[in-house]
């Protein structure tokens, strides 16, 4: 019987957090399809309505290896050349062209100093260099968002899968990473968000949210970075990041309700 209620009391928290603020304060705008039925009506002409949004986001990213040397003096043994921690920042701006789903897109910085880290998996550290370099990263991308409930419900989870453009800037402070390719690099890649939206008043919000990019590695092609010191005996193609976000979000436009089917005609 405990059972049965604890049951029963999830399923109203999870309709009441999937109705959208606007039935709840009855002001709610135009209905909005569940699915597209005409492309160019649906999604081309929500690009001028009011269902835009601006947000704001900052966190911490960290990031996959960028290749791996091996070293025979004065020590023998294998080093990797990775990036710290970053913190991040970013700016973007979305369209919710479906009752559950939308387009975004962002711009995103990061900056981290290089290091090389001993890799030799007995916890020995006699190969690791600090400052390496400073590596920049600036980020543009494009993504298709799906929503488990309404967009502008109370609480939703999301995820999300898109494009992204990555500028790579290396400022050296070492001889041992050179950009004999160019200081800046650019690279392509995919991305992939899953989050959870929080509806704070009809035009505010809240997002927390996972984002892991894979991208072409800046140290890898016939123009590129170049590590010396040591012989590269592994340089991965495509290098990950995860970006760990808070974001502040404003909608333009009041919460849209869901389309109602037509009544039968008799």
């Amino acid at each position: 019987m405990r059972s049965s209620r604890t049951l029963y009391s999830a399923l109203i928290v999870l309709f009441a957090a999937a109705q959208p603020v606007a039935a709840q304060d009855g002001n709610g705008a135009e209905p909005r399809k569940e699915e597209t039925e005409d492309f160019v009506q649906d999604v081309i002409g929500a690009l001028f309505t009011s269902s835009w949004n601006v947000y704001l986001h900052g966190g911490a990213a960290t990031h996959g290896r960028y290749l791996l040397q091996r070293m025979a003096v004065p020590v023998s043994g294998e080093r990797s050349l990775r990036s710290e921690d970053a913190f991040t920042i970013g700016i973007g701006a979305g369209v919710d062209f479906l009752l559950r789903s939308a387009f975004r897109m962002s711009y995103t910085f990061s900056s981290s100093d290089l290091m090389f880290r001993t890799d030799d998996g007995d916890g020995s550290e006699q190969l690791d260099v600090e400052n390496t370099g400073t590596l920049q990263r600036h980020v543009a991308a494009i993504e298709v968002v799906r929503y488990m409930f309404p967009a502008r419900s109370v609480v939703t989870p999301y995820g999300s899968a898109g494009l992204v453009g990555a500028w790579w800037v290396l400022d050296e402070s070492s001889p041992l990473v050179a950009p004999e390719g160019g200081s800046t690099q650019f690279r392509i890649g995919a991305l992939a968000t899953f989050g959870l939206q929080i509806q704070l008043s009809g035009h505010t919000g809240a997002r927390f949210e996972v984002a892991t990019s894979s991208v072409r590695n800046p140290f890898t092609g016939n123009e590129s970075y170049r590590a010396q010191g040591g012989v590269t005996i592994d340089e991965p193609t495509r290098v990950s990041q995860t970006d760990f976000r808070l974001g502040a979000v404003y909608y333009f436009g009041r919460p849209a309700l869901p389309r109602l089917p037509a009544p039968n005609a008799r």
